[in-house]
Parts: C-alpha cells; structure tokens; sequence
C-alpha cells in the first residue's frame, strides 16, 4: 500500500461510486430494453382484441355458410335427380335419332315427287 500514492486512496470511493452509478444505469437500461412498457402492452392488447372479435366474427360467418350448405341427404337427392334427368336426355336424344331418319324418308319422297312434277311438265 506504500506503493499506491496517498491521493488515489482518496479519490477510491468515488470512483467505486460512478462505477456503481454506471453499473445501476446499465442494470435499468437493459431491463427497460428486455421487458415491454404498460403503453406498448395496452397497444398490443387493443391489437389483439380487435383481431379477436375479427376472427370471432369470420368463424360465425363461416357456420352459418356450413348451416346453410347441403348435408348428406340433399347431395343424394340432387345426384338421383341429375341420374334421372340424364335417363331422360337419353330418350330424348333417341327420340330426335327417330324422328331424323322419318325426316330423311320424306326429304326422299318430297324430292320424288318434285322430280316428277319437274320431269312432267305438270305446273
């Protein structure tokens, strides 16, 4: 202890009191850095009870889409209906089948007869 000069042994408690100081005001700062404020919390849960009651609005948006969709049994329903409306086109399609070869045979006879009629001189 000789050895240090006597002015420094002077000067130790306050430099033992800014490091002290300085420690403490690192200590808050990297505290204030790593925890929120209560305003940054009161924004955060206004953001999230506004996305809330957004979602709470689509998800009863969305059942009331699923209670009006089709269950089950209307889907079973639609698909005899569309099965039965097909057996019908099916007729239908063979019926104008029929009715275009009754067509040809009096496209036939209708160009016979004005062949006749053009051949005869008949006016």
């Amino acid at each position: 202890m000789t050895d240090i000069p006597v002015w420094v042994w002077d000067h130790v408690p306050t430099i033992l009191q800014w490091l002290s100081t300085a420690l403490v005001a690192w200590i808050w700062w990297s505290l204030k850095r790593t925890f929120v404020t209560r305003e940054d919390c009161g924004k955060s849960r206004v953001d999230t009870e506004g996305a809330m009651r957004k979602q709470g609005h689509d998800i009863e948006r969305l059942l009331e889409d699923v209670e009006q969709a089709p269950d089950a049994a209307d889907l079973l329903a639609i698909k005899l209906s569309l099965e039965r409306l097909n057996g019908r086109l099916d007729a239908m399609q063979e019926q104008l089948r029929g009715q275009a070869e009754v067509l040809k045979i009096v496209k036939h006879q209708v160009d016979r007869v004005n062949t006749y009629l053009l051949e005869h001189g008949v006016k």
